[in-house]
């Protein structure tokens, strides 16, 4: 780590950390719409990771003038180093991330800072708009609920109806004491692994329906490439979520884990089956038996869960071939 570059002289009522890496083009106007966020005390903290164009010294252009904002230089480690190291410099009692080619609503985060508060919860979901060219072309809205942070982790895992991204919610930063961020996540999952660290120690969570948070969809994005057969390094950081939950979580925590790894993990059978990797399907769908056997997966039917997951999980358990039959439907549909 290089330095760490100013820092407001009032304890600010929420602290935005904002991963950045080689994306020059668009740091700018993720800065520009957080200094729009008027209504509160806000503390900016930009963790350049290691950038080889001019984002870093675009980061340090904007702290020169501004004090709220932080900037902390590293080498490349990837999202989830950044995010976790991020942390360590918000002072806080609220937290939350922005990408940095992504942008927020004016006055939105003071929107949100509002419900945290008046909730009184630990975490707080929020929608978001997928935006391409500029134009928004989804938006999520989660419906209004209430529930502990084990019941969004397991809703999380098992139901995909709770959001595993970091950058559609406020933490209270004390969620991330004395947890440790050693693991070597550079790409592909580093939202869940953080959320699996801290959802259990949350007392109260809710979610709402307010969409401020505009995810840019662009060429060369991480999520971009992530969509191909590269896109396989998910199963690494979904195996080292594995071994966390089974050292550190309950069972009942542990159940949840295994059944998301093995959903991804016949995904990824069916997408390498179907790519012609047949050693690899081969080597997925050892592994993918072990984790079904030794958490009982199958006949595991969790509330509300994807009936395509279920599907995949009980079909490839039973009759791989019956699995990429109904992959290759799936996808053609």
């Amino acid at each position: 780590m290089k330095n760490v570059r100013n820092s407001s002289k009032n304890t600010p009522e929420l602290s935005v950390v904002v991963p950045a890496y080689n994306i020059e083009n668009y740091i700018g106007r993720c800065i520009e719409s957080l200094l729009k966020q008027d209504t509160i005390d806000l503390e900016i903290i930009i963790v350049d990771d290691g950038s080889t164009d001019r984002t870093g010294s675009i980061a340090e252009e904007y702290a020169a003038a501004e004090s709220r904002i932080k900037v902390v230089h590293q080498e490349n480690q990837g999202l989830y180093k950044a995010r976790t190291c991020g942390v360590r410099f918000a002072s806080a009692e609220y937290v939350t991330f922005c990408d940095g080619d992504d942008y927020i609503d004016k006055e939105f985060y003071g929107c949100v800072l509002e419900k945290i508060k008046k909730y009184g919860c630990d975490v707080l979901q929020f929608g978001y708009k997928k935006v391409k060219n500029n134009k928004v072309i989804w938006k999520f809205e989660p419906r209004y609920r209430e529930m502990s942070g084990r019941e969004a982790l397991k809703s999380m895992l098992e139901t995909l109806q709770f959001a595993n991204s970091n950058w559609c919610k406020l933490y209270r930063k004390s969620l991330f004491d004395g947890i440790e961020f050693n693991e070597n996540v550079k790409c592909n999952d580093e939202d869940v692994l953080l959320q699996v660290k801290i959802l259990p120690d949350a007392r109260k969570v809710y979610s709402i329906p307010i969409a401020g948070y505009n995810y840019d969809i662009r060429e060369g994005s991480i999520v971009h490439r992530a969509r191909g057969m590269e896109g396989i390094n998910i199963l690494n950081t979904d195996r080292i979520i594995y071994e966390y939950a089974l050292g550190r979580l309950d069972q009942e925590l542990c159940k949840s884990v295994a059944y998301d790894y093995s959903a991804k993990l016949a995904y990824w059978y069916n997408k390498c089956s179907c790519a012609g990797y047949k050693a690899k399907a081969r080597e997925i769908n050892e592994l993918f038996r072990m984790i079904v056997k030794k958490n009982h997966l199958f006949g595991y039917f969790p509330k509300d869960a994807s009936s395509r997951r279920v599907m995949m999980i009980h079909s490839l358990y039973i009759c791989p071939p019956l699995c990429k039959m109904l992959y290759k439907i799936a996808v053609k549909g």
